[in-house]
């Protein structure tokens, strides 16, 4: 009876050893897709032949609001030769849209933020290192795109006449000089 209690205790150590280690496996593994894509990133860099880097000359910065039209602007240092940048945007992190390929200094470029959805996005600029035969890849960091829309629910023009719509000089006329002044209202409710 005694053997029989010795055994059960030693199967509930190695059940509780099997578990924790169980536990430190799976804490090990990353869990974010990002965290997989940094760790993926960080090994070519560290494989890289390229001297090639690359900086956000003017941001955006980590948490900047972005909104209109935003220009990009990139410094490319190192002695190898560059001969394209590639900007992309995405707001997952996995998939990107193209904002422009340039091929030449200035490394300049806009990105119009009223073609994409108020959010979370990042950018991403490849360089093609012609001299390693290889991409150097620059990572921003996040930034918002919020752009409002204006809410108008009233517009009308001053000093405005109507005649009968039956051709194209008796539609509508303002009723003032030629060189003076409309005046627009344009309220909310």
């Amino acid at each position: 009876m005694k053997a029989y209690g010795q055994c059960e205790v030693n199967m509930r150590a190695i059940n509780a050893t099997a578990l924790m280690c169980l536990i430190l496996l799976i804490a090990s593994v990353p869990h974010d897709i990002n965290d997989t894509k940094e760790l993926e990133q960080a090994r070519q860099i560290s494989n890289s032949n390229s001297d090639i880097s690359i900086t956000y000359s003017n941001g955006p910065t980590n948490g900047q609001s972005l909104t209109g039209v935003y220009t990009l602007s990139f410094a490319l240092s190192g002695s190898n030769t560059v001969d394209s940048l590639s900007v992309e945007i995405s707001s997952d992190a996995t998939n990107w849209a193209s904002i422009a390929t340039l091929t030449s200094s200035p490394w300049v470029t806009y990105l119009d933020t009223t073609t994409f959805a108020n959010g979370s996005y990042q950018l991403k600029a490849i360089a093609y290192d012609s001299t390693a035969d290889e991409n150097v890849i620059e990572i921003s960091p996040s930034f918002t795109i919020a752009n409002q829309v204006p809410v108008i629910t009233e517009f009308s023009v001053n000093s405005i006449e109507y005649g009968s719509g039956s051709s194209a000089s008796d539609r509508a006329w303002f009723s003032i000089a030629a060189d003076a002044t409309l005046e627009v209202y344009l309220g909310r409710q």
